[in-house]
């Protein structure tokens, strides 16, 4: 069954307009990894066929296309792979969401074939420094014996626990409070909930996206 996480929309029921969503921390970790994305990783996901709406970021649609069809001299094939699947210094925070659409498996470190070295490659089929070997054993990063709170406390971002955010329609996000509801209906005109329904919402990976 494809993961997804709760939301609960609030809608101005005059104007039809959802005017705040509010979310437990599942939600918000998952706002928050996308910060965490290299350039070259936030256009092939939003640039996927699969998408109903693919997003153009500028130019940089154009300039990833034209490496991925390029015939340019590159030091290496290597390289190349580099420069288009990028990874994510923080994956291993981002392997902890409840959705995660990074797909680039920069939770992955590549250990070397020959027995004894210790040498660990970010990318798999790589010759390693000893020079008598390739990186080809998969290993994910806290199997290197690397210490990560995250993984330790069971979390990504944010801190374990029962509170609620409020996120505004531009992605301001602030902890749920009478106060802070209050102050955003404000800025819609709106002096009392009301005239705000409630409607709960299912998010999937494809929503992510």
């Amino acid at each position: 069954m494809a993961a997804s996480v709760s939301l609960k929309l609030m809608i101005d029921e005059k104007t039809n307009r959802v005017v705040a969503a509010e979310a437990e921390k599942d939600f918000v970790d998952i706002l928050f990894s996308f910060l965490t994305f290299p350039m070259g990783t936030i256009i092939r996901l939003t640039s996927h066929e699969q998408l109903k709406i693919p997003v153009t970021i500028g130019c940089m649609n154009n300039l990833y296309r034209s490496i991925q069809n390029s015939l340019l001299n590159w030091h290496t094939e290597l390289c190349k792979t580099m420069v288009l699947n990028p990874r994510n210094p923080c994956a291993i925070y981002c392997s902890k969401l409840k959705i995660n659409i990074d797909d680039s498996g920069s939770e992955m470190n590549y250990a070397c074939s020959r027995q004894g070295c210790r040498y660990l490659s970010k990318y798999q089929n790589v010759s390693c420094v000893c020079s008598k070997g390739v990186t080809t054993k998969e290993m994910k990063s806290d199997d290197s014996g690397s210490s990560v709170e995250s993984c330790r406390y069971g979390g990504a971002f944010l801190q374990k626990g029962s509170i609620m955010f409020l996120i505004t329609e531009d992605l301001q996000i602030r902890p749920a409070s009478p106060h802070i509801l209050a102050q955003l209906l404000s800025g819609f005109g709106l002096s009392e909930t009301s005239g705000i329904r409630e409607m709960p919402v299912e998010v999937s990976k494809e929503q992510v996206l």
